[in-house]
């Protein structure tokens, strides 16, 4: 419609806040056929309007040229199930615009590089990359889904009011459906058919009816048929997660999810297996909690459900260390080590739990601050010698040989850490 304004079409978009008045286009399509121009109607979201539509179309569809088109937009899913008058399939197309084509793709970069008055909204990060980088990225990055493209580009927030109204023309259940997928994707989950059944309670039968219900919007795939294994996922990462923002910004919502969650998964299909380990270190999953007490709870309820993994554990020690819990860092420690054996990540958090005891406010003697220093650097070096490719690692030693020093004025421990970070320097970038 941009293109045609330059072609001299007389453009109009109908506002959804006012009934559709279908008598009142017709006058206006005979109007143009007086003035020998064309003209052009955008109906956006316009489900909540077919009856007028249909009215106006059918009385468009019998005359032999008319001057007025009209443009709809819709969700698929809804589109499918409204009566439509027989002139949209015999004078009409329908395109299918939730993945833009190469093509599409081209015109959009070549719209934003020729018009001052579009490329002054958008994002600086999209306009700085060259021509073909454009194109990449919204090929690449994107998946080409029309939504994300306008992401990148515009990077505005108003653009999430798409997804909210998409999201908003669904049934209840489709919705619980969306936001749950949603969710689970977003935290980096590996959603699948059985595990939203398992969560929502629903029934074999009625599932086929739901995917209709939500095309475009959810879509099924294969991962193992012949188990039963069948994914499910949002169009793209980054609506699942716009989704996600919205529909569990409320911290007792969010929280019940992972609950149920955790205590429905099934830790001997793989995919369940991997969303455990997921909800654990991605920050849109228990990360998210602001409460320090349900972040902690749930770890520990993700840990019984699934002992065998160390990513739980290691999250519940470093959550217990950032919130200077030094006692339930030790026990979670202890049981990490009774549980699993040795770990990397968990002798690293054993050696910033020595120096964190060792500089806590307490009457303890210089002596053994100085002791609890010394098991800091033991562990620390231990760690650089297992793992030299970790920067985390050199950075503990680091911190361990700073403390030294301002506790005795011994620099050796400070300068060993220094000369080995200046040694792995290059060895460790080429591989982080």
């Amino acid at each position: 419609m941009y293109a045609r304004t330059k072609q001299s079409f007389a453009c109009w978009e109908h506002l959804n806040a006012f009934p559709l008045d279908a008598n009142a286009w017709l006058e206006v399509d005979n109007k143009l056929r007086q003035a020998g121009r064309q003209g052009m109607l955008l109906i956006d979201d316009c489900a909540q309007h077919m009856t007028a539509i249909n009215r106006l179309v059918d009385a468009l569809g019998e005359r032999e040229r008319p001057f007025l088109r009209v443009v709809l937009t819709v969700n698929a899913a809804q589109w499918r199930t409204r009566t439509k008058s027989r002139f949209f399939f015999s004078r009409g197309s329908l395109e299918r615009v939730s993945h833009l084509t190469d093509g599409d793709i081209s015109e959009v970069v070549n719209l934003v590089d020729r018009e001052a008055e579009i490329r002054k909204l958008v994002e600086s990060e999209f306009l700085n990359l060259g021509h073909r980088d454009k194109i990449k990225r919204l090929r690449d990055r994107c998946n080409s889904d029309m939504f994300v493209c306008l992401k990148n580009i515009f990077g505005s927030d108003r653009l999430d009011d798409i997804l909210l109204k998409e999201f908003a023309d669904l049934d209840q259940p489709s919705q619980d459906v969306y936001r749950h997928v949603s969710a689970i994707q977003a935290m980096g989950g590996r959603v699948h058919r059985q595990l939203i059944m398992r969560l929502l309670g629903l029934e074999a039968g009625g599932v086929q009816t739901l995917l209709g219900q939500m095309e475009e919007v959810v879509n099924e795939y294969d991962v193992d048929p012949q188990r039963g294994l069948y994914g499910w996922g949002a169009r793209h990462d980054v609506i699942a997660q716009v989704i996600a923002t919205y529909k569990y910004a409320d911290q007792g919502e969010l929280s019940d999810l992972l609950d149920r969650l955790i205590e429905g998964l099934n830790p001997t299909v793989y995919l369940e297996l991997e969303t455990a380990r997921a909800i654990s270190a991605n920050e849109m999953g228990i990360a998210r909690l602001t409460n320090a007490s349900d972040r902690a709870r749930l770890l520990q309820k993700l840990i019984a459900k699934v002992p065998g993994e160390r990513t739980p554990r290691r999250r519940l020690v470093r959550l217990y260390l950032d919130e200077g819990d030094l006692e339930g860092a030790d026990r979670a420690i202890s049981v990490s080590r009774r549980e699993i054996g040795q770990d990397d990540i968990v002798d690293r958090y054993r050696a910033i739990l020595a120096m964190e005891r060792a500089e806590q406010p307490s009457g303890l003697l210089d002596e053994d601050r100085y002791a609890m220093l010394l098991e800091a650097e033991r562990l620390a070096r231990a760690c650089v010698s297992r793992k030299p490719n970790d920067r985390f690692n050199y950075r503990v030693l680091g911190q361990v040989g700073e403390l030294i020093a301002q506790r005795t004025g011994a620099t050796n421990v400070l300068d060993d850490a220094i000369e080995a970070m200046r040694s792995a320097e290059a060895y460790v970038a080429l591989r982080t």
